[in-house]
């Protein structure tokens, strides 16, 4: 088996290598291989998630989670969460110690130290550890756990046919863009992430690849899926008056701040859990239980919170309630990450936007009721102002917003906070969410810069 599995490869290696052909047209294979991959993974830990819920809660109906959570005794609500915490802990701990870690960081060190090698190996266990936790209730993303499997498998691609260090960067980079793009059904979203967050630089060898995974993901998901329009069911963007940009570059500063202060709070959470004289394995459960507390008030911050997301943004949450989700998230968030718990940081990073946002134009309307806008049309600008003042890439935060409203108005408020937001928010603190975990590795993040 290992020698029919050799000249396997020694056959592929001469297929990929010969000189009789550009290398474009290779590379457009193996993206296209890479961004199915993508869309496949994007559609599998979806699903795998409403598995756990399922397991943990009785259902894996977002349209009745909520409602199932809050009918449990509250004992119920609390140890559900603290048991998925445990297994995190007891797996992450002497299993798979690098699910703790956020999936993009190490795809970033990956195309920036290591020449595109990522392993494979830890990906599917990444996955399942991801899953579980989040399924439980943990406050983590599943984008950054997408992205990671989608990026190793490039990665292991371009290794398997002895690709140059620049292709099999290039198809890492593919990975994470079809990941993207798959799970928000946003595929410049993906390809402008893939450029801006992963690879830090525009090459066209590079760009065809990647714009041809990030397509064959989306399309695969949305086949899969049955998806034809955007992910989230919005009211279309309002604005009264251009007078009205300059509350915009407000909600752009006040994003930047709170984008720092989610940034700097997981990471003091996690310094926190870290000092903890308990076991290590014991911490997540701790931090479960703590999420299940402050879940006990505030449900809506459980798992990735998109359904959420979109209520607030129709305008069916209380302002007061929007406020607390906002604040409640970075709590929980922090929480269930900062003490090794597993998940990414970009679905919490677009929820807290929403929330901000929301929170932000509603307190404007108060005070200028005849010049603004409703409320989520600041809420839906915040998605992208916080996302692009927590990770410092405002392209990708623009476009993600764009690929999920599908609406032409939003552009110019959009691009104004999310500029400001990024500008401010770099000019505080050089590292951002990101970086600042490579920092915590040991990792020179001027190479980031």
């Amino acid at each position: 088996m290992r020698l029919h599995l050799i000249n396997i490869k020694e056959r592929s290696h001469n297929i990929f290598h010969s000189k009789k052909a550009p290398w474009l047209p290779r590379m457009i294979i193996l993206a296209f291989i890479v961004g199915a991959v993508g869309g496949v993974t994007a559609v599998g830990f979806y699903e795998l998630i409403l598995l756990m819920k399922r397991l943990f809660w009785g259902t894996g109906s977002i349209a009745v989670f909520l409602d199932s959570v809050t009918g449990l005794p509250w004992y119920t609500r609390l140890f559900i969460p603290t048991i998925g915490g445990l297994i995190v802990g007891l797996m992450v701990t002497y299993v798979v110690p690098e699910a703790r870690a956020h999936g993009v960081p190490l795809v970033m060190e990956a195309a920036a130290l290591k020449e595109g090698v990522f392993s494979f190996a830890i990906a599917p266990l990444k996955a399942f550890v991801t899953a579980i936790c989040i399924g439980s209730g943990g406050s983590a993303g599943r984008v950054g756990p997408i992205i990671q499997f989608s990026s190793s498998f490039g990665s292991s691609l371009g290794s398997f046919f002895s690709l140059s260090p620049e292709k099999v960067k290039t198809l890492l980079a593919a990975g994470a863009a079809a990941g993207v793009a798959g799970t928000l059904n946003a595929p410049m979203a993906g390809v402008i992430f893939s450029v801006e967050v992963i690879l830090r630089e525009i090459k066209f060898d590079s760009f065809s690849p990647i714009i041809i995974a990030a397509v064959t993901g989306t399309a695969v998901a949305n086949s899969i899926f049955g998806r034809t329009g955007a992910i989230a069911s919005i009211p279309g963007y309002q604005i009264v008056s251009y007078w009205e940009l300059f509350f915009y570059i407000g909600l752009g500063i006040f994003s930047a701040g709170l984008a720092l202060g989610f940034s700097n709070m997981l990471y003091f959470t996690e310094d926190v859990f870290e000092k903890l004289p308990i076991p290590k394995a014991l911490k997540a459960a701790v931090g479960g239980l703590m999420l299940g507390g402050l879940a006990l008030v505030l449900p809506q911050i459980h798992s990735t919170g998109y359904p959420v997301l979109e209520s607030a943004l129709q305008g069916q949450l209380a302002v007061g309630l929007v406020f607390a989700l906002m604040v409640g998230k970075i709590l929980a968030t922090s929480l269930t990450l900062g003490s090794g718990g597993s998940g990414g940081v970009f679905a919490p990073a677009l929820f807290i936007g929403a929330m901000a946002g929301s929170s932000y134009g509603s307190m404007v309307g108060m005070v200028f009721p005849n010049s603004t806008a409703i409320a989520s049309s600041y809420g839906m600008v915040g998605i992208g102002a916080l996302f692009a003042g927590a990770t410092h890439a405002p392209l990708t935060a623009i476009m993600i917003v764009f690929e999920i409203t599908r609406d032409p108005k939003i552009i110019i408020p959009l691009i104004l906070a999310c500029f400001i937001s990024s500008f401010v928010a770099t000019s505080i603190q050089k590292k951002n969410i990101y970086t600042a975990k490579l920092l915590r590795r040991g990792v020179d993040i001027e190479q980031f810069s």
